[in-house]
């Protein structure tokens, strides 16, 4: 792809953060302000090396310098810059469908984001087989997933992996073997 195609400011942060001890710096700054000499201690980076890279994170308007020494990690312009160029349309989930009944609608949207993620994990009963059931799809007939497949894929939607899991078996829409190192969709 043409250098050209990507606009100066979009070319100038990536160059910023295709870097792994810019990333460091940056990870560092996040904790609080600093000056150069005592990130390039706490990182055990060459102090010109440190500086070289907080000149690129500085360029990019990651970084600013406050009086003459001290550096502070900008969290407005990365955020502006990934919702300006690398956004994308947001995902919207939406509740279709004649297999969902307008009870079950009701409680899809009110606990699942517009993502498809879940905003809580709900504590009745009713309301956790329809989640459930909403999680069901997101797994595959005739396909055996260890426990770190299963939780990648419940991490998607809630990072308590664990109830979720649980959930799953509670409500049959999971199986396992004995020893809980391989799971399966349950037949319907």
């Amino acid at each position: 792809m043409n250098e050209n195609a990507f606009p100066e400011e979009l070319m100038l942060f990536l160059k910023a953060v295709s870097d792994a001890e810019r990333l460091r710096l940056l990870g560092a700054l996040t904790q609080g302000p600093s000056d150069a000499a005592e990130l390039a201690k706490r990182l055990d980076l060459r102090p010109a090396a440190v500086t070289r890279h907080l000149a690129y994170l500085e360029e990019a308007g990651l970084v600013s310098l406050q009086n003459q020494t001290v550096y502070r990690f900008n969290p407005k312009q990365l955020e502006r810059i990934a919702r300006q160029y690398l956004g994308g349309p947001r995902p919207v989930f939406e509740v279709t469908g004649g297999e969902v009944d307008d009870d079950e609608r009701k409680v899809l949207k009110a606990f699942v984001r517009p993502d498809g993620s879940l905003k809580q994990i709900p504590l009745q009963p009713k309301k956790i087989q329809v989640i459930v059931r909403y999680l069901r799809s997101s797994f595959e007939e005739g396909v055996r997933y260890s426990e770190k497949e299963v939780n990648e894929i419940l991490s998607r939607f809630h990072a308590d992996t664990s109830s979720l899991r649980r959930y799953l078996i509670d409500y049959k829409i999971l199986a396992r073997e004995r020893d809980g190192a391989v799971y399966w969709l349950q037949s319907s």
